[in-house]
């Protein structure tokens, strides 16, 4: 495996989470297990750590370092008008203007996700939609990838991990795992095969994570 620094972390504390040293290469993957849910004020500024949007002592990047958001669009009529849309976008029409991807080669991905192309966004569920954001940062050349899973089932969360490892070699990956319910206990789920790290609540006024009826 190669020795390439990609992301090197010499610890540092964010939006109330400390996050561990740690140091990834090209080729490998790590786990950064989070206190709570990534759509936090705290795990939104840890995003922007990652990727170089927000400055920190202790954190560089090598090469470019980009977040995998899953593909989404404007739901209201004035959020689609903003981008000269009235219905919302095909996720080829997403892949070419969020990764610049010419019509042929956006075309191919969703047919290699198995998406139709007469689809929207707005009816895909999490499964497809984490999986375009990732295409999207492949295909803008990334070095590393942030990633998470929030929103996919078992079969979904099985295609992303797969992916993901079958690009190690041309982009690394942070996999942000956070806290769920299930079976009647908290979960994490595991990128297998990476390192995982404990990012913990440096305030120490987190609240337990209750169980949430009807899923996780």
């Amino acid at each position: 495996m190669s020795e390439t620094l990609r992301l090197a972390c010499d610890g540092c504390t964010v939006g109330g989470l400390t996050v561990p040293a740690f140091r990834l290469c090209a080729g490998a993957a790590i786990c950064l297990h989070l206190p709570g849910r990534l759509d936090a004020p705290a795990g939104q500024a840890l995003v922007e750590v990652l990727t170089g949007k927000r400055p920190a002592p202790g954190v560089q990047r090598f090469g470019r370092v980009l977040y995998a958001e899953p593909a989404t669009s404007p739901t209201t009529f004035l959020g689609l008008l903003r981008q000269g849309r009235l219905t919302p976008p095909r996720p080829a029409e997403w892949l070419q203007r969020v990764a610049g991807l010419s019509p042929t080669d956006s075309a191919a991905v969703v047919e290699r996700l198995g998406l139709r192309p007469q689809w929207r966004l707005s009816q895909l569920a999490m499964n497809p939609r984490t999986l375009l954001g990732l295409e999207a940062v492949w295909a803008q050349g990334a070095d590393a990838v942030v990633f998470q899973t929030a929103g996919c089932d078992p079969a979904g969360l099985r295609r992303v991990f797969e992916a993901v490892t079958g690009h190690l070699m041309e982009c690394a990956a942070v996999y942000l795992s956070f806290e769920f319910w299930q079976d009647d206990r908290i979960q994490r789920n595991h990128l297998s095969g990476a390192a995982c790290l404990e990012v913990t609540d440096s305030t120490g006024i987190s609240e337990p994570l209750a169980p949430v009826e009807g899923g996780s």
